[in-house]
C-alpha cells in the first residue's frame, strides 16, 4: 500500500488496495517517475555480445547516472510545476506525457547531469533523436515553411522510424499552399542556431 494515504484506500477500486492499481496523482507520479528512471538506467547498463566469437564479452561499459531517483523526482516536480509545456513545441505536458530529453545528446558528448535534461513531449523527443535542442528548433522552423502535405510526411518519417521510409506517397493537399524553397535557406553556422 502507498505511504501517502496513511493506511486509507487511495483508489476507488474495491477489489484492490495496492499502489500499483491506484489512480491518484501521487501514486501515478511515483510509478511513472520510477519507470522513466529505470528505463534510463537500462539504456545505460553494460552491453554484452550475444553471439559470435566475442559472446559474453562486454561491448559497452556501464554508465552510472549521476543522480538518484529522488533527485530525478525533484527535477520532474519542478518542471511540471514551473513550465508544464514541451520545451520544443510548447504543447502542455504532464506526468503521463513528459519524456525527459537531453538538450545535448549523450551520444554527442552531452552530460547525464540534470541540468542537461529538458521536459519534452514524446513526439518531439522521438523526432529530435540525436540532434541538439538548437538544431531541432532550426529543423522545426524549416519544416514549418513547407506545405502541409510535406510537413506531415516529414514529421511522420521522423516520428515513425523505418516503417514510414518509403511506401505510399503523401496525399496532396486540396488547396494550393505557397511555400518558400527550403533548399534556398542557407545552412546556419553552429553559433547562429537559436
Amino acid at each position: 500500500m502507498s505511504q501517502h494515504n496513511k493506511g486509507e484506500r487511495c483508489t476507488k477500486l474495491t477489489s484492490c488496495m495496492c499502489s500499483r492499481c491506484c489512480l491518484c496523482r501521487p501514486c501515478i507520479f511515483e510509478r511513472r517517475s520510477r519507470t522513466m528512471y529505470d528505463g534510463l538506467r537500462g539504456r545505460l547498463a553494460a552491453k554484452k555480445w550475444k553471439s559470435g566469437k566475442r559472446q559474453g564479452e562486454i561491448r559497452r561499459e556501464k554508465i552510472d547516472i549521476p543522480y538518484t531517483l529522488e533527485q530525478f523526482r525533484g527535477w520532474l516536480t519542478v518542471v511540471l510545476e514551473d513550465t508544464p509545456a514541451c520545451e520544443y513545441c510548447r504543447e502542455p505536458i504532464d506526468i503521463l506525457t513528459i519524456s525527459p530529453d537531453h538538450q545535448i545528446p549523450v551520444s554527442r558528448g552531452g552530460s547525464l547531469e540534470r541540468d542537461n535534461l529538458r521536459g519534452a513531449c514524446v513526439k518531439c523527443n522521438t523526432r529530435k533523436g540525436k540532434l541538439t535542442g538548437k538544431e531541432f528548433m532550426f529543423l522545426r522552423k524549416c519544416v514549418d515553411t513547407m506545405p502541409e502535405a510535406a510537413r506531415s510526411d516529414i514529421w511522420k518519417r521522423l516520428g515513425g522510424g523505418i516503417k514510414f521510409m518509403g511506401g505510399k506517397k503523401p496525399v496532396a493537399v486540396a488547396e494550393t499552399v505557397k511555400s518558400r524553397n527550403v533548399l534556398a535557406i542557407p545552412a546556419p553556422k553552429s553559433d547562429e542556431l537559436f
